[in-house]
């Protein structure tokens, strides 16, 4: 893999999408990876990899918060929740009265 400067990457633009195409190209910019230029092949193999992955559900998701919580024994603040004026509702009860 080559590895490009932001600034190189935009004065041989057209040499970095010509080398992706036998490798992918890293452009860094202050020593920080920014993005990687692939081939087109290289990039629809890697959305079909993505696509057949499980995801996980928002239950399981908190629960491995959970467990997280647990073994570093850390504490998370939940606000008291504040219940918030809703027009629709106070619509609603005008309404009906």
């Amino acid at each position: 893999m080559r590895t490009w400067t932001l600034g190189e990457a935009k004065k041989r633009f057209a040499e970095v999408f010509r080398l992706c195409a036998k490798k992918p190209q890293i452009i860094y910019d202050k020593k920080k990876p920014v993005g990687v230029v692939v081939a087109p092949s290289v990039f629809n193999e890697l959305m079909n990899l993505r696509a057949r992955q499980p995801r996980p559900s928002i239950a399981e998701l908190f629960d491995e918060l959970r467990e997280i919580q647990k073994l570093e024994t850390a504490e998370i603040d939940v606000p008291r929740r504040r219940d918030r004026p809703n027009s629709m509702i106070e619509m609603a009860d005008e309404l009906s009265h």
